[in-house]
């Protein structure tokens, strides 16, 4: 079975989630036994049903399967259909399809998809819950993501790969204790990335195609804040040791000389408590999902920059099917990033280049200026006014 015994494969977390009594956490699988045991069972299906390894199965097959013809098998098609389970006068069927956008088609009382339709038309009817979704699709940035979506191939393979697909959420950055006010707000849950991987997709990969602020910040040295910045001194370059933590174990990044293992203070402070179970340390080099075992659903982390923490979630397990990109080369492929464009404090029109803390004359702190209102604002004749720590600003949407 693809679900491993839980009662052997307990998280080291589990306790603490209680993954167990969570319906939105699943038993856990190993990706491997998964993907044979899919396998296994699609075989088990074609063959009973006489489908080929084809990637459109004939539309006879079910005619052959019932040893009928095709007419005969498109009126059994119709007969199975589940408005046949309505009275004849309640049916909603007006052609092959059921019409569940027209309220007067809609039978909430009869149907529970019906209910659901009826329901969504109803919150549609209000005029602000209709402006908040025209405005977050006003404002979705199309052009970021249609040159990435349109690399995906959409000619039909001539070999599917044996291969699984899951879909991987991460969360946005947090490098300080939360308040309680923002532990209980759903924003910590929204993420900031989506991206499918393979089975073959490594550890290494994920980690590289994740983007945060956090990697390419730095503060400049006082004097030197109208000097393009030095990558030299970008976090990502002075501490690039970091470790994503999936089910019991810490995959360490290694592909560097210089990366060290942060995660060994903590691993010290979950053996010191009951509440944990036991971990284990590995390299994420050369480890690829299809090694790992998880749950769908339950939340892991990764951490980078020295306390930038990302919380990333799977879900979504799944066999590879034609209609996916089989160029192992375009995983992992993004399929949503959260805007995230951060316009200048001070004219509020263009993009911010540089961030500024710890400044009095300032209403908050960090506040971001484009380029020319921090020179403004911060200098005059090339003298600093006042005391502040200035950092550059990348949006990571664009890199």
């Amino acid at each position: 079975s693809a679900v491993a015994n839980t009662s052997l494969l307990k998280m080291s977390m589990d306790w603490k989630f209680r993954s167990d009594e969570q319906w939105f956490i699943s038993p856990v699988v190993h990706i491997q036994t998964f993907k044979e045991t899919a396998e296994e069972e699609v075989q088990f299906t074609n063959s009973r049903m006489g489908i080929s390894d084809e990637y459109e199965p004939e539309a006879g097959t079910l005619a052959s399967f019932l040893g009928c013809s095709t007419k005969t098998t498109a009126r059994v098609m119709k007969d199975i259909s589940l408005d046949k389970l309505l009275e004849p006068e309640k049916r909603s069927l007006t052609d092959e399809y059921e019409t569940l956008n027209q309220p007067s088609l809609i039978l909430p009382e009869a149907l529970k998809t019906h209910r659901m339709c009826m329901d969504r038309l109803k919150r549609f009817s209000d005029h602000s819950t209709k402006s908040t979704y025209h405005q977050k699709l006003r404002y979705y940035k199309w052009e970021m993501y249609g040159n990435r979506l349109s690399q995906i191939s959409n000619e039909t393979p001539r070999h599917i790969t044996g291969d699984v697909i899951l879909s991987l959420n991460i969360g946005s950055a947090y490098n300080r204790i939360q308040t309680d006010l923002e532990n209980r707000s759903s924003n910590r849950m929204s993420p900031h990335l989506k991206m499918l991987v393979r089975g073959s997709t490594t550890l290494t990969q994920i980690r590289e195609k994740i983007m945060c602020p956090s990697d390419f910040g730095t503060y400049i040295e006082e004097g030197k804040e109208l000097e393009k910045p030095d990558p030299k001194f970008f976090n990502i370059s002075l501490y690039p040791s970091s470790f994503i933590f999936i089910h019991d174990t810490f995959y360490v990044d290694t592909s560097r000389p210089e990366c060290t293992d942060i995660s060994k203070e903590i691993r010290e402070f979950m053996a010191s408590k009951s509440c944990f179970g036991p971990t284990k340390v590995e390299s994420m080099t050369g480890v690829t999902i299809m090694d790992l075992t998880l749950r769908l659903g339950q939340p892991y982390m990764y951490i980078h920059s020295g306390n930038c923490e990302h919380m990333i979630i799977f879900t979504d397990l799944r066999l590879m099917t034609k209609d996916d990109e089989q160029d192992e080369s375009k995983y992992p492929v993004v399929t949503f990033e959260r805007g995230g464009d951060v316009r200048c404090f001070a004219c509020k029109k263009m993009e911010a280049g540089m961030g500024v803390e710890n400044n009095s004359r300032l209403p908050m702190t960090p506040a971001f200026f484009c380029d020319t209102c921090f020179k403004e604002f911060h200098f005059s004749h090339g003298q600093r006014l006042g005391e502040f720590k200035a950092f550059p600003y990348f949006h990571t949407n664009r890199i």
